[in-house]
């Protein structure tokens, strides 16, 4: 059973005294017993990005499609967080001279995936396609999620050695950040409730595998208020949240992204950077010209 969902219906729930929410673009209940191989999963995975390219005129729609034949369904224990004591950023002379002014700026995942800059953007920021076996069947599901973070993007590698790749594409400037009183102060700073740092993940599929302990029947399924499917979108915005914010198109990987995800109690502005003063925040970071 399949139902058609673009951009309509949202499983909520309170958490923390605010609400998260996550949209479903797809949604597919497979037969009683039956358990679908990689390489149908990613042909799922294929179709769902060509549809949503044409309802949302993709620019990079072949970018993105190229390699997704080769690619296997990430776990979630495939997505490990970071605890690294500097982390670091690259960045123009021009970007600089607002940082030594105290300015810094967060991301959202619907402004990285709208960027003016094509070769930039990734449109498919924040989407997500989960293959969930069950005790009884499996669900196929296509989301949206990570409206209602900020994030700060920065990059993992070993010392202070520049990376050519990083150089020439973001600027000379290098910033070694202190990670853990940064994070901290940025996060009271922007009234944080939650923060999420992981490394990122790269994959033009997209896809998950996971497991959840319940069974759902097609007469449940398009039931989203029944407790089978309540369970359902519990588990998604708990668990599949991560995959849906640090899992970003193969195009990318170059980058080796760190990403620290700052969850707020309201959807963060898709147009524009959410910019903010702390000078605070100078005392942890050095700055090294290459």
């Amino acid at each position: 059973m399949k139902l058609n969902l673009i951009n309509s219906v949202e499983g909520c729930h309170l958490k923390s005294n605010y609400i998260t929410h996550l949209t479903l673009s797809d949604l597919a209940l497979m037969k009683e017993g039956k358990v679908v191989s990689d390489s149908v999963l990613r042909q799922m995975s294929k179709i769902t990005i060509d549809n949503l390219s044409d309802i949302f005129q993709f620019k990079n729609i072949k970018r993105l499609n190229e390699i997704i034949d080769n690619e296997i369904p990430f776990q979630l224990t495939d997505y490990k967080q970071f605890n690294n004591k500097y982390i670091y950023k690259y960045l123009s002379k021009d970007s600089l001279r607002y940082i030594e002014k105290g300015l810094f700026q967060l991301g959202s995942l619907d402004y990285y995936k709208k960027m003016e800059n094509i070769s930039a953007r990734d449109e498919l920021e924040g989407l997500s396609f989960i293959y969930t076996e069950l005790n009884n069947r499996s669900i196929y599901s296509c989301i949206s999620a990570g409206r209602n973070f900020r994030i700060f993007c920065c990059t993992e590698q070993s010392n202070d050695l520049p990376s050519n790749y990083h150089r020439n594409t973001f600027g000379n400037i290098l910033l070694k950040i202190e990670a853990e009183p940064f994070i901290k102060i940025i996060s009271e700073k922007i009234g944080a409730y939650a923060i999420h740092s992981y490394k990122v993940n790269y994959s033009n599929s997209k896809l998950l595998r996971s497991k959840l302990d319940i069974n759902i029947e097609p007469t449940q399924i398009s039931n989203f208020n029944s407790v089978e499917m309540q369970k359902y979108f519990h588990y998604l915005i708990n668990q599949c949240n991560i995959p849906s914010i640090f899992t970003k198109s193969r195009y990318f990987s170059n980058e080796n992204e760190l990403r620290i995800a700052f969850e707020i109690p309201f959807d963060a502005d898709i147009n524009i950077p959410y910019r903010f003063e702390s000078k605070d925040l100078l005392e942890y970071i050095e700055i090294i010209e290459i």
